[in-house]
């Protein structure tokens, strides 16, 4: 049954909503700001400590680099990546809140009878994203929390206070890894004196600190995503008390709803971060498990750039031309489209996870927030139809009936609510950014061709 328009919103949310909430009104700057300490100040201690750089010689007598900060899921995510997803994800909140305080004065809130909704109307319904936020936000918080926990306990600490790594050296593990987080007990197959197992389990304990938190708050706030979502859905039924109403006045297509962009393009600052992250997380992990290559950058490059280097090569005669052209663009595609080994538990459900909130968020975020501008364009066509509704309606825009279907109607309104990317390209870009995690080479290739496609239009 339809709420009562006496019964009154905006209710003071209960005591864990608000706690969860304060947490989310940091200064963006001051928690991007903290993250990029915190990672400098990890680097410079892995030097100290004499993890930065750690090699080991596997049973072929190749020497393999797995330091710290060779390590760009680790170094390069704590200074750049993790800092700025958060500064996104925290700056999004901020915007969030300004947005749905300023709906009623932009014509885009209204109560189901058509009354305009106040400012106390708008901070209950943003009291309803919160609470609606706050069990995917901890549910989030807590996986991420618990996997990080348990990760730092089985990968590092079990194998440092054992003093066994529990795999060998050049041996494949779905659990363990051989790098700078054990350096204390690699022994002979060590390249050079490693760290004593305390300091070692110290700095391993507070990078993965670091990480657990920080990837946790990310995935926290994926979890205000869908919470918003809800929201958003709950405002297309008529038991809710309020609607969304498109902005008549806004010479815009869109018709008010480009309010949502700018939260929606830091939304996506923050995934696309995160995205960056999970990544590095899944090349570190393959590189970690592959026995082939000395340092990292062989593993991404080096097979590509001898199949390339292949396949210039030109035989004398035609057929063995023809045979060797064939040839060479087989091994050049088999090279870009190398997947690698995803036995292992970190790319599993430690990228993994990330990757799925990233995905879960922004679909339920594209698929509602656009559903939730054609709801209110149909909604308002509808009680325009209705003798009923039809003079509340021109009331609450100060509009004629006629005037008001010809800002709304279907040729003149767009439900999308970014300028850029278009809702083809936004899809299409979320389709390569799960081909590129799984063919961890297109992203390089991919990445490569929009700097140069970047040089052309500088150079136009």
């Amino acid at each position: 049954m339809p709420l009562s328009q006496t019964e009154p919103i905006a209710r003071k949310p209960a005591l864990p909503t608000r706690l969860y909430r304060a947490l989310w009104t940091a200064n963006p700057l001051y928690v991007m700001l903290f993250g990029l300490v915190v990672g400098l100040v990890l680097v410079l201690a892995s030097a100290v400590t004499g993890v930065a750089f750690v090699s080991y010689q596997t049973p072929d007598g190749l020497i393999k680099q797995v330091g710290f900060v060779p390590s760009l899921s680790w170094s390069m995510t704590l200074v750049v990546f993790f800092p700025g997803a958060l500064f996104c994800a925290f700056r999004a909140c901020r915007v969030l809140t300004r947005t749905i305080l300023r709906m009623p004065d932009r014509h885009m809130l209204a109560h189901r009878d058509w009354t305009p909704a106040t400012t106390e109307d708008a901070q209950g319904l943003l009291d309803e994203i919160w609470g609606a936020t706050l069990p995917f936000g901890l549910f989030f918080l807590v996986i991420g929390l618990s996997f990080g926990t348990w990760d730092f306990i089985e990968v590092v600490a079990r194998p440092l206070l054992s003093g066994e790594l529990g795999v060998g050296v050049g041996e494949e593990d779905f659990v363990h890894e051989i790098d700078w987080s054990v350096a204390a007990i690699l022994g002979d197959s060590a390249t050079r004196p490693g760290p004593g197992v305390m300091p070692n389990l110290v700095f391993s304990g507070l990078a993965y600190l670091a990480v657990t938190i920080e990837t946790s708050l990310l995935m926290a706030f994926f979890g205000l995503l869908i919470g918003l979502a809800i929201v958003l859905y709950r405002l297309s039924d008529e038991d809710h008390r309020l609607r969304l109403t498109p902005n008549v006045y806004s010479d815009d297509p869109r018709r008010g709803f480009e309010v949502f962009a700018p939260f929606f393009l830091v939304m996506l600052g923050a995934a696309l971060q995160a995205y960056i992250a999970c990544y590095l997380m899944r090349i570190q992990n393959l590189f970690l498990r592959d026995a082939g290559f000395a340092r990292l950058d062989q593993m991404l490059f080096q097979d590509l750039s001898d199949a390339l280097s292949g396949a210039i090569v030109v035989p004398h005669d035609v057929d063995s031309f023809i045979y060797r052209l064939v040839e060479g663009f087989l091994e050049v595609l088999d090279a870009m489209f190398a997947a690698g080994d995803l036995s292992d538990i970190q790319a599993y459900t430690g990228a993994a996870t990330i990757l799925v909130g990233v995905l879960i968020a922004v679909f339920a975020m594209t698929a509602v927030l656009r559903n939730a501008a054609s709801e209110a364009r149909e909604e308002t066509e509808e009680d325009l139809a209705k003798p009923d509704q039809r003079e509340a309606v021109e009331a609450y825009y100060s509009m004629s009936a006629e005037e008001i279907r010809l800002r709304i109607g279907k040729a003149d309104m767009e439900v999308w609510p970014l300028e850029w990317p278009k809702l083809n390209a936004f899809l299409t870009f979320i389709a390569l950014g799960i081909v590129c995690f799984i063919f961890y080479r297109l992203a390089i290739l991919w990445l490569a061709a929009q700097v140069m496609r970047l040089f052309k239009k500088t150079d136009a």
